[in-house]
């Protein structure tokens, strides 16, 4: 098993119909500007996601906010649309404690001594894609690795990242919307403790939010929903933002990717399998996994009640958390 992507053996589960999936991608950051690339996956289940989408839905009419929902635009905490961004992390909170949504994070240290970037000279995006694949071959081995047969529509932010957009030759273009379900696929079917696994449509669907949402359809919501997650986890990552509404958002990303790295297999209640962060060291002996560092004080702002509480934290986490009620 390739060492990059390899989880504990978990024994699959009997299941006759395949669990449909959607798996929404973004990323966050810049190939070697950042030092850490982040890029990741929110899943929902399809078959219960209107769920999901009638809460966002809510927060945009309670709050009369209908315009792109950008993690970057994100500014004060009282406003529109700050607030109906906290309400849709609460929407997502839901719906992983329901088992209907889960997500993945994998952040790439591109500054780490050991990363070969002549591998990428030239050819960024194929960075970009490798990584991305990687993301998405954790979270499904992570994430539903007892699950026997899954059905995925993968969507993403609409975005090349070479003139020529998405090209079945590599060398002239972006790649990626073929890509990723071709060498996913081929790995799930190399690979005996993988489930079955088939894309559906087998490219990824790209999706271009526009500037008004009073009529957007579910995927446009979802890539940003996905934007939100994956922007947050990475601020979690690279340091705060002077921007409470951007902070806010990272701190609680940050509260999830600490939850989520539970070591006991027995835990109750399972929450390190819904929501994971990984950290990746290209060309390291010990490059994989590696616990997610943080630059977000998870104890400071606005005490929104979340699925994952700080007592679940490690205790380096904790420092300052006011001790439980006796």
């Amino acid at each position: 098993m390739n060492s990059e992507t390899a989880t504990p053996s978990l024994g699959l589960a009997r299941q006759s119909l395949p669990l449909k999936l959607l798996a929404v991608h973004d990323e966050s950051g810049m190939y070697r500007t950042d030092r850490h690339f982040v890029t990741g996956f929110v899943f929902v289940d399809e078959r219960h996601a209107g769920s999901l989408l009638a809460g966002m839905r809510a927060a945009r009419e309670r709050f009369d906010y209908w315009r792109e929902l950008h993690y970057c635009r994100i500014k004060g905490i009282g406003t529109a649309k700050a607030k109906t961004a906290a309400v849709w992390f609460d929407e997502l909170d839901l719906a992983m404690g329901a088992g209907l949504a889960k997500a993945y994070v994998l952040a790439v240290d591109t500054r780490v001594p050991s990363f070969d970037h002549d591998r990428f000279r030239g050819r960024p995006h194929r960075a970009y894609n490798r990584f991305t694949r990687m993301a998405l071959e954790v979270g499904i081995r992570w994430l539903y690795g007892t699950d026997s047969r899954l059905s995925l529509r993968v969507l993403s932010d609409g975005k090349s990242r070479r003139p020529g957009g998405d090209d079945e030759d590599p060398a002239s273009g972006d790649n990626f919307c073929s890509y990723l379900p071709l060498m996913t696929r081929r790995r799930a079917i190399a690979e005996r403790e993988w489930p079955s696994v088939v894309f559906s449509p087998g490219l990824v669907e790209e999706v271009r939010p526009g500037a008004h949402h009073i009529e957007c359809g579910p995927e446009c919501e979802l890539v940003q929903l996905s934007d939100l997650v994956v922007s947050s986890a990475g601020a979690a990552i690279r340091g705060p933002s002077r921007q409470a509404g951007r902070r806010e958002l990272a701190r609680r990303a940050g509260a999830w990717i600490r939850a989520g790295e539970g070591s006991n297999w027995d835990r109750p209640s399972d929450r390190f399998r819904t929501f994971r962060g990984g950290l990746f060291l290209p060309g390291a002996e010990d490059a994989w996994p590696k616990r997610l560092p943080l630059k977000v004080d998870l104890c400071a702002g606005p005490g929104q009640e979340a699925l994952f509480s700080l007592a679940d934290l490690p205790a380096e986490d904790r420092v300052g958390t006011p001790p439980p009620p006796t």
